[in-house]
This record gives structure tokens, C-alpha cells and sequence, in this order.
């Protein structure tokens, strides 16, 4: 089960959530649990007057079972604490929410992942506090004014993206990550805290063969050591990049495993994900993607990420469940290796005077003051910022349909390639010598999709990366309407004119709806115009 609704006291807002399909779980004095999804797939631990819930996208490591157990019978009368939650942390692969309480304690508790990449939001009221991973829903039980915040919005269209902490509603607040939080019986908060942050990580080191051979042997026990049953079927998405043809090889010969790609026909990267299956023997299987009614066939979808993917990034468009069926779990190359900083951010940190040169901030969602980003690397900032609020949602998303693993967003691999120096890091020089030593020369001598050359060519990977290449193709192309990538958005500019044209009364002032800059700006602004009418109207429907 994915989405949850947890509610902390008994106040006179409280509405009952049957009404939006929530189903009750746990019900005690001050304490309503329900549950969204799929009943089939929820995940509950019980030990006595004791219980864990755990919702989300969760594939558990092999030592799950002991490891809760053993909390759980453990555990003070004051419940988790940090240290319990970071254990949890190493045996749930994912992103999360856990409810823990003890009916004799009097004590209920809130745990998200490690990255917050799990979508909680919270909002408090008058007798009531409210966490739910649905905004819309939340905002309706506690009879919030359905108007799009202002500030959102704005994040919204000059990020590409919502920041830290903020909702599409005034007054709702996403949670951070890493949190315990905790609550007595008469419904009042106990101390909370922060069970993991970025500096836990350590001091920072050059790069060597030492180096390497940890980030192969984390990534090896991130992808295998699953509960998934030898003999069932598993699938990786395999495009025509390097992360998840490294899952591809770790899984081949030891899992019952196959390639699914989403792609135009004739796109080049489709072509080397058919090269990368044939090389390591997974059977292969291609879902047509094309700009057919590329607004409709993408509406559930947007509607399903409340809009916090813009409509350019829902490439898959209908093909979810085609996608997804018939298999026991998705591996997704999601966090993949490498590191977002550029050349002059190398060992900094994302500071608040930084952070506003490279988002554009409002209010007081920057957050980046915080101890959680402690480390001198940009990544955590860019990863609680950006990554949570739109790829995340993307992962979260196929979650639906089939549990997804995501071998690169470990803390145990995180911590391996993390704890390397940025100098070293730098055009993916380090990611590229850790695959040369695990992967094997024929599939280093696949092209990289991003430029066009073998991995094994580490030096002339960087050279032409460093050289913008790959950024100089891609606008060559597009100047006669092509494209490399398995997706080409040139074919729907004429579908976009024409729905900005239809609902360009709609837009607020700051959209510029005349003269967007790029084609990105275009999808920014009919993503939040199309989201505008949705939120109106309560449902995933755009028309009159």
C-alpha cells in the first residue's frame, strides 16, 4: 500500500477520508491511520501491543524481517529512536513512510526515508495535525481553499519544480527528510529528531582502486540483496545510458530478468538498449512511444503526480501498465552515478547565498541552512530541492503498478561514491573507472548515450563533456527537428501552441504566456495551466 493519511488529534476539522477511498488501519484515541493502494501489498509488523506500518515504494532487504523484529521487541516505552530508525533505513530499500506505536505507551511515531523521497506532506490545524503523501486529499479533508499557492506556482514555472519544503497549498508544508517524529496519547507532539544527514558520510578522499571496489561491491549488494524470489520475474529499464545498463549486467545470469525500453521506432537510444540486452542475454521487450494525442494520453498520469511532474517529463505517457506487468519488481536506474555539481562548484556547499544564485527562491522554502546538508558537496541541496520534488514523482509513480528498486538511491552506495572527492568525480571520471572495473569490455565498448562515444574511452568521455559535445548534437538536430534520445518533443511544439493558445485566459501574469523562452518554459506553462483546471475542477480533466 503507498499513500497514507495519519491523523493527530481529535478536533473539530476531522472529516471523514472513506469518503476519498482511504481505508482505516489503526484507529485509537487521537489516533486515526488510514490507507490508499493496493491492500494486497501492504507491509505491517505486529509484536504484542506493538506495530509497524510501512508505506510507499518498498523492495525489503534480505535481513528486513530480523531486524524489525528485534526492534520491535526491544524498543523503550519511549519508542524509536534514531539510531533504531537508521537501522530501519538499511533494510528498507526505497522511499517510505513508517508508522510505529505501542498501544501501552501511549506513543505513536512518523519515520521517513533517509532522502525524503517519499511525498509527506503535513499541515496542522485547529485541534488536528495532518500528514498524508496526497496533497489534494489533505488539503480537502481539512477544507483548505483549493487555490494553488502563489509562491508554488511561481517555483513552479522558474524551477521546473516545487522547492524543499513547500505544497501546492498555503499552509501545507512537505516533511524533511530523515525524520522521527512522535506523539503521545492525548495527541500532543514529543521530542522529535533527525536520524541521518549527509555529514554522516565523513571526510571526503581522492579517488583509487580502494575507492572503486567498494562503490562495485555496494552497488552488487544494492541490486541483489533483495527479497525478490529467484524464480520470479523482475524487469530493468534499460535505456541507452550507463546506470541502468549496470543493473542490467548484475542481474543477468542471476535473477530471471528482462530489458523493457519505452522509445520512439528508430530512436538511437533504443537501439543501444537492444545492443546492451543481446550482450547480456536478457530477453528484450520495446513499448512505442509517439506525440499522438500527447496531451491526452499523458492527463491520468499528471494527475496521478498532482502535477509535480510537468507534462514534458511524463514520457512513458499511457504505457504504465503495459510497462510494469506481469513481474515481481522494476529496477530503475533513478540517482544514477556521477554527481550534479558543475566545475565551479566542486566541494562546496549549497549555502543559502549560493542556493538563491542557483534556484529561485521564495520565502522561506530555501532550507538551506539546515544541519542535514552539512557536507561539502552541492548534491544534497540539489537532491532535497529539485530531485525530490520531479524525478522522484517519477519513480513514485510507476510504484503503482509494481514495487521499483533503486540500486543508486542506497545509502550504502551513497555513501560509497560520495565519500569521493569532487575533483575526481567531475565529468563522471570516477563513475566511468568503476564501471570499467565491474562491467565487462564488450559492453564498455557500447556507446554512452550521452556522448556518443564507448565508456571505455574515459579521457575522450570527458574531454567531450567538458567540450559541451553531446549539448552541441542535440541542438543540430533539433534544428531539423531530430533528436537521439529515445523521445523527441519537436513533433508536439504544434500541440502545444494549441492547447496555451486555448487556455491562455487562465495564466497568471508571470507565466508570460506570449513569449515562453524555450520549449521548456512551454511545458512549465501548460503543465501549471493544466493543473489550474484540474485542482478547479477535482479531477483529471481539463475540458469545459
Amino acid at each position: 500500500m503507498r499513500d497514507c493519511l495519519l491523523i493527530i488529534g481529535n478536533g473539530a476539522m476531522f472529516r471523514d477520508p472513506s469518503t476519498w477511498g482511504y481505508l482505516p488501519l489503526h484507529i485509537q484515541t487521537n489516533v486515526r491511520l488510514y490507507g490508499l493502494g493496493d491492500v494486497s501489498r501492504l507491509v505491517k509488523y505486529e509484536k504484542g501491543t506493538r506495530g509497524l506500518y510501512v508505506f510507499g515504494n518498498v523492495v525489503l532487504r534480505n535481513a528486513a524481517e530480523k531486524t524489525v523484529h528485534k526492534l520491535m521487541e526491544h524498543a523503550p516505552l519511549t519508542g524509536l529512536r534514531e539510531d533504531h530508525a537508521l537501522q530501519l533505513a538499511l533494510v528498507f530499500h526505497g522511499m517510505y513512510a513508517l508508522i510505529y506505536y505501542d498501544v501501552d505507551a501511549g506513543i505513536v511515531q512518523l519515520v521517513n526515508d533517509p532522502l525524503g523521497l517519499y511525498p509527506l506532506y503535513r499541515y496542522s490545524g485547529e485541534g488536528c495535525t495532518w500528514f498524508s503523501s496526497r496533497m489534494l486529499p489533505l488539503a480537502q479533508l481539512a477544507e483548505l481553499p483549493l487555490r494553488i499557492s502563489e509562491n508554488a506556482a511561481k517555483s513552479y514555472w522558474y524551477n521546473g519544480h516545487l522547492l524543499s519544503g513547500q505544497s501546492w497549498f498555503d499552509g501545507m508544508v512537505r516533511v524533511r527528510p530523515a525524520q522521527v517524529l512522535s506523539w503521545r496519547k492525548d495527541g500532543t507532539e514529543a521530542s522529535g529528531g533527525q536520524y541521518w544527514s549527509w555529514s554522516m558520510i565523513g571526510e571526503r578522499r581522492r579517488a583509487g582502486k580502494e575507492e572503486e571496489e567498494a562503490c562495485v561491491e555496494a552497488m552488487e549488494r544494492s541490486v541483489m540483496d533483495l527479497q525478490i524470489p529467484e524464480d520470479r520475474l523482475v524487469a530493468v529499464g534499460l535505456s541507452g545510458g550507463l546506470d541502468s545498463r549496470w543493473i542490467a549486467w548484475l542481474l543477468s545470469g542471476r535473477r530471471k530478468v528482462e530489458a523493457r525500453c519505452f522509445a520512439r521506432q528508430g530512436a538511437w537510444e533504443l537501439s543501444l538498449s537492444k545492443r546492451v540486452a543481446r550482450q547480456t542475454g536478457i530477453p528484450h521487450r520495446h513499448y512505442p512511444i509517439d506525440e499522438e494525442r500527447w496531451l491526452e494520453r499523458r492527463l491520468q498520469l499528471f494527475w496521478d503526480a498532482e502535477g509535480m511532474l510537468h507534462l514534458g517529463h511524463l514520457h512513458e505517457g499511457d504505457q504504465h501498465d503495459a510497462l510494469l506487468g506481469g513481474i515481481s519488481a522494476y529496477f530503475h536506474g533513478f540517482y544514477g552515478g556521477g554527481i550534479y555539481a558543475g566545475c565551479s562548484g566542486l566541494n562546496q556547499r549549497l549555502d543559502g547565498e549560493a542556493g538563491k544564485r542557483y534556484f529561485h527562491l521564495f520565502g522561506e522554502h530555501d532550507g538551506f541552512d539546515l544541519s542535514y546538508l552539512d557536507f561539502p558537496c552541492m548534491d544534497p541541496a540539489i537532491a532535497m530541492h529539485r530531485v525530490r520534488n520531479q524525478a522522484a514523482y517519477s519513480v513514485y509513480g510507476l510504484s503503482a503498478r509494481a514495487p521499483v528498486a533503486i540500486p543508486f538511491a542506497d545509502l550504502g552506495w551513497l555513501a560509497s561514491t560520495y565519500a569521493v572527492d569532487d575533483r575526481d568525480q567531475q565529468d563522471s571520471k570516477f563513475y566511468l573507472r568503476v564501471l570499467r572495473a565491474s562491467l565487462p569490455p564488450e559492453l564498455m565498448r557500447i556507446p554512452w548515450q550521452r556522448t556518443g562515444l564507448p565508456p571505455a574511452w574515459v579521457e575522450a568521455n570527458i574531454v567531450a563533456q567538458r567540450l559541451y559535445l553531446p549539448q552541441c548534437m542535440e541542438w543540430a538536430l533539433g534544428l531539423v527537428g531530430r533528436s537521439r534520445h529515445f523521445v523527441s518533443y519537436g513533433p508536439v511544439e504544434t500541440q502545444l501552441a494549441h492547447w496555451l493558445k486555448k487556455w491562455r485566459g487562465d495564466a497568471p501574469e508571470f507565466l508570460h504566456i506570449d513569449s515562453p523562452r524555450s520549449r521548456e518554459f512551454r511545458m512549465r506553462a501548460l503543465s501549471l495551466l493544466v493543473w489550474m483546471r484540474m485542482v478547479a475542477k477535482n479531477r483529471a480533466d481539463v475540458e469545459n
